[in-house]
């Protein structure tokens, strides 16, 4: 017998991979010769959300657009319109963007076998009677308006206990700041921050990558698809970079108007360059920046010439790595300090038969070095008073 919440789960993944979409035909006169989806859907067939749908439209003439033409799409039994996008003469291109619908509900209506369900059904799924009784009535909230929904969706999933993921929260918050913006708000992050139980920097970030992210796309025609839909926590942590902000133009900018105005100074070439390093490519299996908690040794890589030389010849970040510790000596030479302290408390505590000829030799070896290191900084730190 399936708990509850483990059968919504499984008629949810199932609703969801089980709807269609396809073209309905449109009425546009006797030019238009061919209506056709270009855009590929993937193996399972199935768009999802924030997927782009493209479609082609035909035509035996060439045409002028005017105004703002589009096509109808019927997806399940529900219409939606492809807007124009781009072409021109005898071919037409059209999107329309995938928005996530009512899942629950969804499901719920097709295990009740409600009539706009249609055939749909749940594969390997019996619900048995009581289930179907049990989901006869859900709790919901009845809300007045638009706004009062997005203020507890983002209360809830921005700042509460059911946080969405990064992309899914800068989606969210990258309308809500401009709404705000649009009403004369002076400091959206913070307002934001404040009505969803959250901080200004809880808002500023995402909306930063975001927002350079589509910038890209729309400024620039990069393709930033495979970064936001897979790897935008890892750009998230890059625009929280001083580094990474700086070598591609941004900047410090921290408020709204700031943002805005940094937008201009980015780096086309380097913006590129950085997302090109979050995407397996030239018959890698992993990207430059495969993990997050590297951000910080990229970042240092990229504001060092010698550094980015070494990582845009090999594509190896541990070797980039390498030639930024070389330059920071003193750092380095603590660590090592470090180490050694820790190295000592352990032998403070070992016990005498731990101790052999082989460890000796070893610390013996680790003295000489350390007068060796010594000597050599000694000598340059001599000449170069001697030189001033």
């Amino acid at each position: 017998m399936l708990t509850r919440s483990r059968f919504l789960r499984r008629a949810l993944r199932a609703a969801c991979a089980g709807f269609a979409l396809y073209c309905a035909s449109a009425a546009w006169g006797q030019a238009l010769t061919g209506l056709s989806l270009t855009s590929d859907a993937g193996s399972d067939g199935a768009y999802k959300v924030d997927d782009l749908v493209e479609v082609t439209a035909s035509f035996d003439v060439d045409v002028v657009v005017d105004g703002n033409p589009a096509v109808r799409l019927l997806i399940g039994k529900e219409e939606r319109s492809a807007v124009y996008w781009s072409g021109q003469g005898r071919e037409l291109q059209f999107r329309y963007t995938v928005v996530e619908g009512n899942r629950r509900l969804a499901a719920l209506k097709i295990l009740h076998g409600a009539p706009e369900a249609g055939n749909l059904h749940f594969p390997g799924i019996e619900p048995s009677p009581e289930q179907i009784e049990r989901l006869g009535e859900v709790p919901c909230f009845f809300i007045s308006n638009r706004d009062e929904i997005h203020a507890y969706i983002g209360f809830r999933h921005i700042g509460g206990l059911k946080t969405w993921p990064p992309e899914a929260k800068a989606r969210f918050l990258f309308p809500e700041v401009r709404k705000l913006v649009d009403a004369g708000a002076a400091d959206p992050f913070r307002e934001l921050g404040r009505r969803f139980g959250s901080n200004t920097q809880a808002v500023r970030n995402p909306y930063l990558a975001i927002r350079i992210l589509l910038y890209a796309r729309d400024e620039f025609g990069l393709d930033v698809t495979y970064v936001q839909k897979r790897r935008f926590g890892v750009w998230l942590r890059c625009m929280n970079s001083a580094d990474i902000r700086t070598y591609i133009g941004l900047g410090p900018a921290r408020t709204y108007r700031e943002i805005e105005e940094a937008l201009g100074r980015i780096d086309r070439d380097r913006l590129a360059e950085v997302l090109g390093d979050l995407q397996s490519k030239g018959g890698r299996a992993q990207a430059v920046l495969g993990d997050s908690r590297d951000v910080t040794t990229y970042g240092r890589a990229l504001a060092d010439k010698r550094a980015r030389a070494t990582l845009r010849a090999t594509g190896d970040l541990s070797l980039a790595r390498q030639v930024v510790d070389e330059l920071e000596l003193e750092p380095r030479a603590q660590r090592l300090v470090k180490s050694l302290e820790l190295f000592l408390e352990t032998l403070s505590r070992a016990e005498t038969a731990d101790f052999s000829n082989g460890l000796l030799q070893a610390t013996e070896e680790l003295s000489r070095l350390s007068r060796s290191s010594r000597a050599i900084v000694k000598d340059r730190m001599d000449d170069h008073d001697q030189e001033s």
